[in-house]
């Protein structure tokens, strides 16, 4: 893929985020007139901090940032499929671990060599590691209804928006000129009859997949 395709350049980080909430079965229950402001706030959350990042380890390598700040970076040639979903990297904090699976990266590669790949999405991952760790979650940017019952209501923040802020990250660490998020699209169309999945909810693990 050539740096101007339009596959690519045709996406801002805006765009890609208002689809995601709106295809996201938590981040369609943000009211249609707040998913612009909360979209934006976490593009501007993601790109805050990796400007933090950058200035606090005097490099832009997402994986001396990672070793620094004590999470293993693997590069696994484990097949990426799980039942029918494809994984393409994941964090899980205990221990700290990035996990890049080499065959989705190689795949997405191929049709993006113009773009460091395995550095984008360790930098996604580690970015979801900071929001775990050291960062108000972004997450809770928003918050939305659940379920109510009589007096009780249960409420949830949105993953997407961490998400579409991982993906801002990675954009603002790497100095790239175009928002990485249409990456995983790419990802999707190297997999026949494949979708895109976000991994779910769960501050436990947040994985990039594709189903």
């Amino acid at each position: 893929m050539r740096p101007e395709d339009p596959r690519v350049d045709e996406d801002t980080g805006e765009a890609w985020g208002l689809a995601l909430l709106a295809g996201d079965r938590t981040g369609r229950r943000i009211p249609p007139d707040d998913r612009r402001a909360a979209v934006r706030a976490a593009l501007a959350a993601g790109i805050r901090a990796a400007r933090c990042c950058r200035a606090a380890h005097e490099t832009a390598d997402p994986v001396r940032i990672a070793a620094q700040a004590g999470v293993d970076v693997i590069w696994s040639t484990d097949a990426p499929a799980l039942g029918s979903m494809v994984r393409i990297a994941e964090y899980a904090p205990r221990p700290a671990t990035i996990r890049v699976f080499m065959e989705s990266v190689r795949a997405i590669q191929s049709a993006a060599c113009a773009l460091p790949v395995p550095e984008i999405y360790v930098a996604h991952e580690l970015f979801h590691h900071l929001d775990a760790t050291a960062l108000r979650p972004v997450s809770d940017l928003a918050r939305v209804t659940l379920a109510r019952l009589g007096p009780w209501t249960w409420r949830s923040g949105v993953h997407a928006l961490s998400e579409i802020a991982a993906h801002a990250f990675a954009q603002g660490l790497l100095d790239l000129p175009w928002f990485p998020g249409p990456l995983d699209r790419l990802a999707r169309e190297s997999t026949p009859h494949g979708s895109w999945w976000d991994g779910g909810s769960s501050t436990e693990n947040h994985s990039r997949i594709i189903q």
